[in-house]
């Protein structure tokens, strides 16, 4: 017997796939929300969508890091790095290819928004096409220090104030153009820097998450919880304290609202991750430490296993009742759509063992195990 076959086996993080399943509901109410536009109502929908974005682009990307980083611990040992690397490239380029399928519908859908042919109009940083790199640019990562890990995290933050104006100023050179093409996007929603420092800070806390569960004690849990909690509230008092030295604190978006709750700001950048921390330390507590249980956590733990499906799924679904939501019957729509695509997910899973959903579809690409 090898040494790496007396390492405990990594078991699936419950709150994870909790967090991953709340976040998913949350998304699809933007996604529905987003869909109404009524003139009287459309500053509250903007504070509500700003404030609980900390639940979208920023968390999915650090759980997805997070799960790049145990499915490498799991199969170190067991499989060379060459598999590894291609079982994690094969998913990422899958994963990519449907966030490309995701882009052809909401420009069907949504129209083109943005003055480009056809199919330079598709390329845009969704957070499917940002999935799917972060499985490939994880694996990378990980070859770094932690040191250097969030060294280089911390300079993609801070690169964003200079290079976003010096791109947009010299988009007349062809370079320049397809760098800001590339990088941006020119519907940029999840631009890629600085988004990528996601990726670098998240791969250090999940190397901690490994270690906690390799040592499988309640003091190692305790010690890890306090530590997502303790720079969770680290790097939120630093969004919000670079907000306030800010010379211009505040953005126009219908109200007056603080710079840290704009996506891909460096003020946002440190309080999304600072949250994400947050959200996975309590839920790490109560779900993973206190074993707490109840229906409403069953199933958002349900949502987060078939989250990538429901995704796709639910975007969808906004065209069966597009524009036709008010601020009264958009909450009983929004349950009662995510308890539909719940029960339509539970039955394709228990009748037809989720053939054909995009976690079978991954799982099957990569290997013949459930999908990690």
């Amino acid at each position: 017997m090898s040494l790496t076959d007396t390492k405990p086996k990594l078991k699936r993080i419950k709150s994870i796939d909790f967090v991953k399943g709340l976040a998913i509901c949350l998304i699809i109410l933007a996604h529905s929300a987003g869909a109404w536009k009524i003139p009287d109502l459309n500053g509250l929908y903007s504070i509500i969508f700003h404030f609980l974005d900390v639940f979208g682009p920023p968390l999915f990307i650090f759980l997805s890091a997070l799960s790049v980083v145990f499915s490498i611990k799991r199969k170190e040992g067991k499989v060379s790095n060459k598999v590894i690397r291609k079982i994690l490239f094969t998913r990422g380029f899958s994963i990519i290819g449907i966030g490309l399928l995701y882009n052809i519908f909401a420009v069907v859908l949504l129209g083109n928004s943005i003055n480009l042919p056809f199919p330079f109009n598709l390329w845009s940083w969704t957070i499917l096409i940002f999935i799917g790199f972060a499985q490939i640019i994880t694996y990378y990562i990980l070859k770094l220090t932690r040191g250097t890990r969030v060294f280089v995290g911390l300079v993609f933050i801070f690169i964003t104030y200079p290079l976003y104006p010096f791109l947009e100023a010299n988009l007349s050179n062809p370079v320049v153009y397809i760098i800001h093409y590339i990088i941006i996007s020119p519907l940029p929603h999840n631009p890629l820097i600085p988004y990528v420092s996601v990726c670098f800070f998240s791969s250090v806390f999940g190397e901690i998450f490994v270690e906690t569960m390799e040592l499988e004690s309640k003091e190692a849990k305790l010690d890890t919880c306090h530590t997502f909690l303790k720079y969770g509230s680290l790097f939120v008092f630093v969004g919000i304290f670079l907000t306030i030295i800010d010379p211009n604190p505040f953005r126009y978006d219908i109200h007056l609202l603080p710079i840290f709750v704009f996506r891909a700001t460096p003020s946002n950048m440190f309080y999304s991750i600072g949250m994400a921390l947050l959200i996975l330390g309590v839920s790490y507590y109560y779900i993973d430490i206190k074993l707490k249980e109840n229906l409403f956590i069953d199933v958002m733990i349900f949502y987060g296993q078939v989250s990538l499906t429901l995704f796709f799924l639910g975007y969808i679904g906004i065209t069966l009742y597009f524009q036709f939501l008010n601020l009264f019957n958009i909450w009983f729509m929004w349950v009662g759509y995510n308890g539909f695509l719940g029960f339509f997910m539970y039955f394709w899973n228990k009748f037809y063992e989720g053939k054909y959903s995009l976690e079978w579809i991954m799982s099957n690409m990569t290997s013949s195990k459930k999908p990690s």
